[in-house]
């Protein structure tokens, strides 16, 4: 009996021992609290997007195998991060969602919930002169976010698939003959976000897609596959820590950085400063006020042309300040306004490498978001 008891028992210790994780307990969502924006890029990598962070990970009901800790209300998470590939600041698929986070899990980087499934984005930025061109180009930006679906428990992890379609229009060439007209990028990212006891998660994520000229986009060239690795710790509740890179075969910039650090200390403001973003936020009731600065890297492929270049990169520095209102518990509409600056465009691919730079010009952008 007493060896039938001991087997038993160990039995029950090692399959204890095995989620060394948090799993889902299946508890009642807590009751949705307002949420506070600064309006979106990416990532990313972001997610650029994330954005989304971002902008980047999901939280869940979470809680541990056995004597589950005290959980927290989610009473005020934070901005919508725009996720994209290309840089961390990846999109509005990031965050928590009215679920309940033990204290010692709370996370000022990855409990930041996006109430809005789908969000919708323009961004006019005026003419900015090229070096040695004889003109220069203006832009207009379209882009989205839908995420298509949300995995719990895939293997200990939280997993979210986001669709983030982005369509770039330049007013004008420059007078260069390898200028495209307009760019698409239409990726999917995929993030699956691991939660440890001791503060420690993990972020895995990529972004397959297209990324092109729009008159090359029916070529292999135009499908890249940018992918990142992100490590979080939290030293408490109000701050956190996280470091890792994006990958980007084929890129320009094939390593982008990720560094950061989140701090929290009140329900009304968050800070998080580090590359490719920086953002600070002060929430008054259903308004936020922003301030942020982000590193925008993206490189395209274009067609296919002996004669000129294989791809183009596009760089920006965007410096920006805006407000957004919460309408309801999942429409918001944002305003920002900013500063385009240490812009380059550069050209490589088919023995025609060139960088050019770019003068500062300002943008405006505005964001709608909603569950439509």
């Amino acid at each position: 009996m007493m060896i039938r008891n001991s087997l038993a028992l160990t039995m029950v210790l090692a399959a204890s021992a095995a989620l060394a994780g948090w799993t889902d307990t299946g508890a009642t969502p807590a009751p949705r609290g307002s949420a506070s924006y600064a309006a979106p890029t990416t990532t990313s990598s972001h997610g650029a997007q994330i954005q989304a962070p971002a902008a980047t990970g999901t939280g869940g009901t979470l809680a541990p195998q056995s004597h589950p800790a005290p959980q927290r209300t989610m009473a005020n998470p934070a901005r919508p991060q725009e996720r994209n590939a290309w840089t961390y600041e990846q999109s509005p698929a990031r965050g928590s969602d009215d679920r309940m986070i033990p204290p010692d899990l709370y996370s000022a980087f990855l409990d930041v919930r996006e109430p809005s499934e789908i969000w919708y984005r323009a961004t006019f930025a005026a003419n900015g002169d090229i070096e040695d061109a004889k003109d220069g180009f203006g832009f207009l930006d379209l882009a989205g976010s839908w995420r298509m679906a949300e995995f719990r428990n895939v293997a200990y992890g939280d997993m979210t698939l986001t669709l983030l379609p982005s369509l770039r229009i330049l007013t004008d060439d420059a007078g260069i003959n390898a200028m495209p007209s307009a760019l698409i990028a239409v990726p999917v990212d995929v993030e699956w976000i691991w939660r440890y006891l001791n503060g420690w998660s993990l972020e895995i994520g990529a972004a397959p897609g297209i990324y092109a000229d729009a008159k090359g986009l029916f070529q292999v060239s135009a499908i890249s596959l940018p992918f990142r690795g992100v490590m979080y710790y939290n030293f408490s509740e109000e701050t956190a820590v996280r470091f890792g890179a994006i990958i980007r075969p084929n890129w320009d910039m094939v390593l982008m950085p990720v560094v950061g650090v989140a701090w929290k200390p009140s329900e009304m403001f968050r800070l998080e400063a580090g590359i490719p973003e920086t953002l600070a936020e002060l929430r008054l009731a259903n308004l936020t006020l922003y301030g942020r600065i982000d590193w925008l890297n993206v490189t395209y492929a274009l067609k296919d042309d002996d004669d000129k270049p294989e791809r183009v990169t596009f760089n920006d520095w965007r410096i920006g300040a805006g407000a957004a209102i919460e309408f309801t518990e999942t429409i918001r509409l944002a305003f920002e306004v900013g500063l385009l600056a240490g812009r380059d465009v550069s050209f490589d691919g088919g023995g025609a490498d060139t960088e050019l730079d770019v003068d500062s010009a300002p943008y405006f952008s505005v964001l709608f978001g909603s569950e439509f």
